[in-house]
């Protein structure tokens, strides 16, 4: 059962749930209330997978231990509360690890109700579907940059020669703020305005909007 969490809602697509979450008091509660309301609809409990949006932290491997995993996500991510634990996710062919919290009462909310559990980053996720290792590359020796949306935050990543070679998150407010971070994560790694390619996909705010302006400065917009 795939539960995703968002800024105003907790939903389970397949049962057709979307519960409103209280912005009083806290994600683990509102879940806590959305399994007591939903009790009869949420019958299979054997596994959930819940999909957050807490901010992530991509590190290589050879740099990573058990031990210097929460130091390191709470030196890059400074606003990380004390109460949480912090997922370590192994990225399929990429070399990295992604580290990301999930508050310690959210984990307990979620273990009381399913027999497995996981939690999954969905920018990590996406991040995951689209390396070259999952992904046919059909734009030959040109180089991608690809934007994922999701609620209100937008994910910057872009491979090179395998490897990830840059992945960051933002807040996703307007059109206009989204194509100029764009604009600038694309001139930092280098791209060609001609020959290379830029990618949106997810929940595209404002999308014909944001194709329109970044097209004025890059040949290859394209929206999945």
């Amino acid at each position: 059962m795939e539960i995703y969490i968002r800024s105003n809602t907790i939903s389970i697509p397949s049962l057709e749930i979307s519960y409103a979450q209280n912005t009083t008091i806290s994600v683990a509660a509102n879940m806590r209330e959305m399994m007591k309301a939903y009790a009869d609809k949420i019958d299979n409990k054997e596994k959930a997978v819940v999909f957050v949006d807490t901010p992530a932290l991509t590190v290589p491997e050879e740099q990573l231990s058990e031990e210097n995993a929460k130091e390191l996500y709470k030196f890059s991510i400074t606003a990380t509360d004390e109460d949480t634990i912090i997922v370590q996710k192994p990225v399929e062919g990429l070399k990295v690890v992604a580290l990301y919290a999930v508050s310690k009462d959210l984990n307990t909310v979620i273990a009381d109700n399913f027999k497995e559990h996981e939690f999954l980053q969905v920018g990590v996720e996406a991040m995951t579907a689209a390396s070259p290792s999952k992904r046919e590359m059909s734009n030959g020796s040109s180089k991608t940059l690809f934007a994922y949306f999701y609620d209100t935050t937008m994910y910057a990543y872009a491979f090179k020669q395998g490897r990830l070679n840059f992945f960051n998150s933002y807040a996703a407010a307007n059109a206009q703020d989204c194509a100029y971070i764009l604009l600038s994560v694309w001139k930092q790694l280098g791209y060609n305005q001609l020959k290379d390619e830029l990618v949106l996909h997810g929940e595209v705010i404002e999308k014909k909007e944001m194709k329109t302006l970044l097209e004025e400065f890059i040949k290859g917009v394209r929206c999945e």
